[in-house]
């Protein structure tokens, strides 16, 4: 692409300028008097526009930076302005060109964050255009150039500002529909949605410190956070999110496995009148037992009780005590009968060293109704099962596992709410 720079004098006011751009150039705006000039007919009038006013923080025609290593010189300067709802946005385009990278966009936004656009070649395999966003019941999605991309913003934008060369053909009026989608670490937006005007999609990028300094942006700080500060899913995200799904898997099913191991009964007090507390049941563990479970039953009714178990190993006398509050309530009313509560509980203890145990059950505590102290059930049964596998471990390991994949889910949710920031979509 040549470099091509060509001097004029200004048909209209007479001011030497040069045109820079290369042989693509199709308009030349006076920054002087603002007429329009077609360079494409050596230089011939098109329209004046004398009552402009120069947006503010606009880079001067000439200024150059670097954008990923290429040099690139600003040669034209539209701005736009967005109306709606009585609101009003505002943001500045300066047409950039490079020899060797042709042509592209420097836009200063109205929030202040600058950003770099060019055309995108790769089409996506659907068109969006305003009216099928209207309709659509969901947040549209499309994928374009290999990633999936969320519907973010219509715009209808009309230029009131020019000055500068272009390759394109703009006019202050010229009203631009678009519609904009985000993925991560870009924007790309789609124009052209009528037999009038030729489809093209463009992509956006914000500048980096370094880029921004190579054109003398200064330190402005803009107002919040653009989209595209929402950053890029950890790297990480699907090796944790993979392996802890397969060792969530590997813990069902080895639990599954496991549990078909079997149980030992090892003690049973049959029913046992509760006036006749404490009772105490002697057994041998074996050594395969892991766990020791207690199962309790009693007949409460409309009222509560705390049992307090106490398990001694005979030879070591080691000793460990735990409680297991039981309530029931029932009756009726409008809707029928109802109960809440369970006449049953569990206790769990871990199994130490084989050989002869034993263990007190006692029932201390009970009451009826809301606070009355009435005892109201009449007898318990107590049953001792050794267990051979322990879930423990395994659901401790499991824990571990749920909590890294739903931190990892939650991280990746809160960067795509970010990423959705300021978008117009609304589930209405």
């Amino acid at each position: 692409m040549t470099a091509e720079i060509r001097a004029i004098n200004c048909p209209t006011c007479g001011a030497g300028q040069t045109v820079p751009g290369g042989g693509r150039i199709r308009t030349h705006v006076c920054p002087y008097c603002g007429s329009a000039l077609d360079a494409l007919d050596d230089f011939r009038l098109l329209a004046r526009y004398d009552r402009m006013s120069r947006p503010a923080g606009a880079m001067d025609l000439g200024r150059t930076g670097r954008i990923r290593g290429v040099e690139f010189t600003v040669i034209g300067i539209a701005g736009w302005v967005e109306r709606h709802g009585g609101r009003s946005w505002r943001w500045t385009d300066h047409q950039v060109f490079s020899p060797t990278h042709g042509y592209g966009w420097v836009t200063r936004e109205d929030t202040g964050h600058w950003t770099f656009t060019r055309k995108l070649r790769a089409y996506p395999r659907q068109w969006l255009s305003p009216t099928a966003v209207e309709m659509a019941e969901t947040r549209p999605r499309l994928w374009v150039d290999g990633q999936r991309m969320a519907y973010y913003e219509t715009s209808l934008a009309r230029i009131d500002f020019l000055e500068g060369a272009f390759n394109w053909l703009p006019e202050i009026g010229t009203q631009v529909q678009s519609v904009t989608l985000v993925g991560i670490g870009r924007m790309v937006t789609l124009t052209g949605f009528d037999a009038r005007t030729e489809r093209e999609i463009e992509q956006t990028r914000l500048l980096d410190p370094d880029e921004r300094e190579s054109f003398g942006l200064g330190e402005e700080r803009p107002r919040g956070r653009h989209p595209l500060q929402a950053g890029r899913t950890w790297r990480h995200h699907d090796f944790v999110m993979g392996m802890s799904a397969a060792f969530l898997a590997l813990a069902l099913v080895t639990g599954v496995i496991a549990r078909g191991a079997g149980a030992d009964a090892l003690a049973s007090t049959g029913p046992v009148a509760v006036q006749d507390l404490p009772v105490t049941l002697e057994f041998d563990a074996p050594a395969r037992a892991r766990l020791f479970r207690l199962q309790l039953d009693t007949d409460l009714s409309n009222g509560w009780a705390y049992f307090d178990v106490g398990l001694e190993h005979v030879a070591s006398g080691d000793e460990l005590e735990a409680g297991r509050d039981m309530a029931f309530y029932w009756g009726r009313d409008a809707d029928g009968r109802w109960s809440e509560g369970s006449n049953t509980g569990r206790l769990v203890f871990p199994a130490g060293a084989p050989g002869p145990y034993r263990m007190t059950i006692d029932m201390p505590e009970y009451g009826s109704g809301e606070t009355g102290t009435e005892r109201t059930n009449t007898m318990v049964e107590a049953r001792v099962i050794g267990l051979r596998f322990s879930w423990r471990p395994l659901l401790a390991a499991a824990g571990v596992f749920a909590l890294m994949a739903g931190a990892t889910f939650l991280r990746e949710t809160w960067r795509h709410q970010r990423l959705l920031t300021g978008s117009d979509w609304t589930e209405d």
